[in-house]
């Protein structure tokens, strides 16, 4: 090992940086596994905390859809429709599974994740189109 005048070498400087990389490396792993038992052990009580998620309704073109109507499954008494615009505000916890709906459009199913803002894309019903009688009157 070559060392300068006042006893420094490259090898020591070089064995130093390993040691201290293994050792910041282990103690993010540490704090890392703390991280996620915490994470596991805290998973039930989020379940049970309410959020309140935003979202909009569009269909295939990205045009939104007015009128829509949300709600969360088994909890008929929680819904909501959708504005002018097919944006909506609706309070849940997470996994619940929230059913939207449209005339003209087929009926969607959502499992609410840790997302707070959801774009639901509604196809169009064919079938149920077909169904619908338009009924006008005209005074002349």
């Amino acid at each position: 090992m070559k060392q300068t005048k006042n006893g420094f070498s490259w090898v020591n400087c070089i064995r130093l940086q390993k040691t201290l990389l293994i050792t910041l490396i282990l103690g993010i792993s540490l704090l890392n596994g703390a991280k996620a038992s915490e994470n596991l052990a805290f998973s039930d009580t989020n379940l049970l905390k309410e959020k309140t998620i935003k979202g909009q309704i569009v269909d295939k073109k990205g045009s939104p859809i007015p009128g829509a109507s949300i709600y969360v499954k088994g909890a008929s008494q929680n819904g909501t429709d959708s504005n002018i615009d097919g944006k909506f505000s609706l309070k849940v916890k997470l996994n619940d599974i929230i059913v939207i709906s449209s005339l003209g459009f087929k009926e969607q199913k959502v499992k609410i994740t840790k997302r707070n803002f959801y774009k639901i894309v509604l196809e169009e019903d064919r079938e149920q189109l077909d169904e619908v009688v338009v009924t006008g009157y005209q005074k002349v």
